[in-house]
């Protein structure tokens, strides 16, 4: 974050200083990262907002869940884990080692495929079937591929064990904790800031009263807190992304700066952090418009990063096909960012990508005998369709 900020000040053209009560004291820069016109609008350089001295800024319920995440997943991997805990972890919040972690209200599942845009007033209507392939995810790992890694069972076709030398995957050659974690870039992350908490940010449920509008004009902040309720709901779509710091982040930030390594993309980073201090600003100043037109730009710039790495890790599998366990893992990951194509918006209600469409992709990728059989020819058609979508190309995305 730090890093990012000190960026954001060294592109900066213009320094202004302001003592408003929404932002005390803190140095102002306008950038130019994101195509907005913030000529009159005061943007911090980091992403620090306060009232009367006091922070507004509060998404410790979405640090705790993605450090939730990360526990599942890692146990997703161990042959010590039990069906038992691993669904009380993720159903209930709760049996975590980190005792941090529970007793804190705050679980998964419920927040999986649970979108304000996508599931109650969008065209998706399957919520319980996203969230259980989830729970798939985790019985299968249990089931299927625990015992044969145990004992140290090499995996063949058809047939879970280890792969590649430290790769538990099942009998397609996939990985279900890399399934986990990159399904929920989109099924949480992705659908949860962008299409759950920028939804609710004027009214919870589009009805048009505007109530959090009203409240957030007149200053009004919720019961109890520093911060009107349409501050909290930008922070809580903030926080899924920036919940953690870079390093121990495993989710979008991990990802937005993994793309942000690759010279074709250099800038996507600093443009959805920019977009992110801008719309908050503009929530408290006020300029709704400029608001909206910082959530279309990390809507999608968000998206982007997702279909970058959807195509980028098809790609690096495809490298690797002539020694097909070598490539398990890379399509593994791959497997979990093509099933998160099925959450992004680009206006937080329509989806880019059709639950149908991102169907038949795994279907493609785990036909027959999943990653043993997958050719490359499979792999480019599917890489080639989801670039389709964007404004990069597969060897961009891919290399």
């Amino acid at each position: 974050m730090k890093k990012l900020a000190l960026s954001l000040l060294a592109i900066a053209v213009l320094f202004q200083s302001c003592s408003d009560d929404d932002n005390d004291g803190a140095q102002r820069v306008i950038s130019q990262t994101t195509g907005i016109n913030i000529t009159d609008l005061t943007v911090p350089t980091s992403y620090t907002f306060t009232r009367d001295g006091k922070t507004t800024v509060s998404f410790s319920g979405q640090t705790t869940r993605l450090k939730q995440v990360a526990a599942i997943g890692s146990d997703l991997n161990a042959t010590t884990s039990t069906l038992t805990e691993l669904e009380n972890n993720f159903k209930n919040g709760e049996g975590f080692d980190d005792a941090s972690l529970n007793g804190t209200g705050k679980k998964i599942r419920n927040k999986v495929a649970n979108s304000l845009g996508l599931f109650s007033v969008g065209v998706t209507n399957n919520a319980d079937a996203l969230k259980a392939d989830f729970d798939a995810y985790i019985a299968n790992f249990i089931a299927e591929v625990q015992t044969p890694v145990s004992n140290s069972v090499q995996a063949t076709k058809g047939n879970a064990g280890i792969a590649d030398g430290n790769r538990n995957v099942n009998g397609d050659g996939l990985e279900y904790n890399q399934a986990f974690y990159k399904s929920l870039i989109g099924a949480l992350v992705f659908d949860q800031a962008a299409n759950h908490y920028f939804n609710r940010l004027d009214e919870d449920d589009f009805d048009g009263t505007n109530s959090f509008r009203t409240a957030n004009d007149a200053g009004e902040v919720a019961e109890g807190k520093d911060y009107t309720t349409m501050e909290h709901h930008f922070d809580e779509a903030y926080g899924y992304v920036y919940g953690l710091s870079a390093d121990d982040d495993i989710l979008m930030q991990k990802y937005i700066n993994r793309v942000e390594g690759d010279s074709d993309f250099t800038g996507t980073a600093q443009t959805i952090i920019d977009a992110f201090i801008i719309g908050r600003a503009a929530v408290a100043q006020k300029k709704y418009d400029i608001r909206d037109e910082a959530i279309t730009v990390i809507r999608k710039e968000l998206a982007k990063v997702i279909g970058i790495r959807a195509v980028y890790y098809l790609q690096q599998g495809k490298a690797k096909l002539t020694d097909r366990p070598t490539a398990f893992h890379d399509l593994s990951e791959g497997y979990g960012f093509v099933y998160s194509l099925q959450f992004l918006s680009l206006d937080g209600v329509t989806p880019l990508f059709t639950q149908t469409e991102v169907q038949g992709f795994i279907d493609d990728l785990v036909a027959g005998d999943g990653f043993w059989d997958v050719t490359e020819t499979k792999l480019d058609e599917i890489s080639a369709a989801i670039a389709a979508k964007f404004n990069f190309t597969v060897a961009q995305a891919g290399a």
